[in-house]
Parts: C-alpha cells; sequence; structure tokens
C-alpha cells in the first residue's frame, strides 16, 4: 500500500508574495532521482504562469508546453512527467498587478524508495 506522505517529497518553493507588477518566481526545486514534479500555487488575478527549467538552479528556459493563463484567485497546478531539465521552477509572468501565495512543489515517482536511516551506525569487528 502507498502512501502519499512517505512516497513523495513535499517542498515549500515560495513563500507569498506581496502585490507585484513584476515576474514572481519560486526557487528551483531538484528534481535528481524522481520521475515527477508537480507546483501548486494560488494568483490573485488573471496572468500567464509556467514553468522553466535548466541544468543550474537558475533554471531560466521556458518549457513548451507547461504555460497556462490562470484566471484570478485560481490554485495553479503544473505537473511535468519525466522532466527534461534537473532544476524546474514556476514562473507567474510580469504585466499584471497580482498576489501569488505560498507555492509547493511535490516531487513523485520516485526511482528507488526513499529509505528511512535511523541513523544507528552497523560496527562489524572480525577476529582472525
Amino acid at each position: 500500500m502507498q502512501n502519499f506522505l512517505t512516497s513523495n517529497s513535499i517542498v515549500n518553493v515560495a513563500t507569498a508574495a506581496s502585490t507585484v507588477t513584476t515576474a514572481v518566481e519560486t526557487t528551483a526545486v531538484d528534481t535528481a532521482g524522481y520521475d515527477r514534479v508537480t507546483i501548486i500555487r494560488s494568483v490573485s488575478a488573471a496572468c500567464v504562469v509556467e514553468l522553466l527549467g535548466g541544468t543550474t538552479t537558475t533554471a531560466t528556459i521556458a518549457i513548451t508546453g507547461s504555460s497556462v493563463t490562470a484566471t484570478a484567485g485560481e490554485v495553479v497546478k503544473l505537473e511535468m512527467h519525466r522532466p527534461q531539465y534537473r532544476y524546474i521552477k514556476m514562473n507567474a509572468q510580469a504585466g499584471v498587478t497580482k498576489v501569488c501565495g505560498d507555492a509547493i512543489a511535490i516531487l513523485g515517482l520516485p526511482r528507488s524508495k526513499p529509505i528511512t536511516n535511523t541513523g544507528a551506525a552497523i560496527v562489524t569487528t572480525t577476529t582472525d
């Protein structure tokens, strides 16, 4: 049986942004080891929201097919399977006065099951 909390990594990638007319980006999330990333954020006004990717945390390349036009008050949910870039972030484009809520990234479909390490050391000694 899969459990959502133990099968996914959940990361806060941005806190709420005050009223702005500039682009509002989250920090980039590292997708290494995961085959799915979902980023969720609310916006107060209609604006274009897209995913940006890159090989470094700056992630400045617009990902084709990832943009949507959000309506006022919408919670935008953008999901990508098998990301083509290691680092992914969300961008609410400039030009519209808006307030953006906190942003959460959910990394899923790990390539190997997450392991919980209890921190206990295992020591073996041999005698000849």
